[in-house]
């Protein structure tokens, strides 16, 4: 195997991780905006279109009751999700 090729592989992965990272910040960004609440990057996980939020339950009911709003602006923002729970 060829460094070129194993260049290339690394790079299509960075790509992926920095898309991936990119879409938890907005996210983060724009659930603390809605929320009231500093929310963080690393508070999150995102399987597919469904982000999942490691916070206070009160936090998640709060989220739940704004849940239309946030993916409305989620998508205004360019992120594809379907629920945020």
């Amino acid at each position: 195997m060829d460094w070129k090729d194993i260049s290339t592989l690394l790079s299509r992965t960075a790509a992926f991780f920095d898309a991936h990272t990119q879409t938890r910040k907005v996210v983060a960004d724009t659930l603390s905006q809605i929320l009231n609440t500093p929310v963080s990057a690393g508070s999150l996980s995102v399987k597919g279109r469904i982000v999942n939020l490691k916070a206070h339950p009160l936090i998640k009911n709060e989220l739940l009751l704004k849940q239309e709003v946030v993916l409305k602006s989620l998508k205004e923002k360019g992120v594809d999700v379907v629920k945020v729970c």
